[in-house]
């Protein structure tokens, strides 16, 4: 009796990540703005447009988060930290092969996340602790974790950054600044994962 043989399931790349990232933008963002409008009752419109324009935002944004992901991008490359990096590259690689796909995911990303934290949370638990807590709930302030905690101290202090441009420019900015941040480390680690770094 011939067995038949069943094809590999593949893995689950670009449609699990285009998931995430949908859920990040439709649950954190909507939830984050609902909060906002609802509960605090403040306006979202103001928030965005804050007391800047919108293009300065954006330049700040895009030099910001450019500086941003060099800087953590060299911190992670650092040889002590090269576990770390592994780690995330055959997190990441698998996920996000194509180039739309990044950019979506970090386009999800930089808005639900910004809205949610820098927007909504920020308002409640201020600055720092919204910076500490985004960072931890990613995973990168670990005790137990001495490497992956060195590159989350650095990830906090940008994003105290970024809360700091969320009440001087507005949310443009922190959502420009956390997009191009995504874009380029993502970009990086996919780069690496290809390469045969993982």
């Amino acid at each position: 009796m011939e067995r038949s043989i069943e094809p590999p399931t593949p893995p689950p790349g670009p449609k699990l990540a285009l998931a995430l990232a949908l859920f990040t933008l439709v649950v954190l963002g909507g939830g984050g703005a609902w909060l906002i409008v609802s509960v605090q009752e403040r306006s979202l419109v103001d928030l965005l447009i804050g007391s800047s324009p919108w293009y300065v935002q954006t330049i700040i944004g895009i030099i910001g988060g450019w500086l941003i992901a060099i800087g953590g991008w060299w911190i992670i490359t650092r040889t002590w930290l090269e576990p770390v990096r592994v780690r995330y590259t055959n997190l990441i690689g698998p996920l996000l092969t194509g180039r739309w796909i990044q950019i979506i995911v970090s386009i999800c990303a930089g808005v639900g996340e910004e809205i949610l934290f820098r927007g909504c949370l920020q308002h409640w638990l201020g600055i720092t602790l919204t910076a500490f807590g985004f960072v931890a709930l990613h995973g990168y302030l670990n005790p137990r974790d001495l490497r992956v905690s060195a590159y989350g101290l650095y990830m906090s202090a940008a994003m105290i950054t970024l809360g700091v441009a969320a009440d001087h420019f507005g949310l443009i900015a922190p959502i420009v600044a956390h997009t191009v941040i995504d874009i380029v480390l993502i970009d990086r680690l996919v780069k690496d994962w290809r390469n045969g770094v993982g």
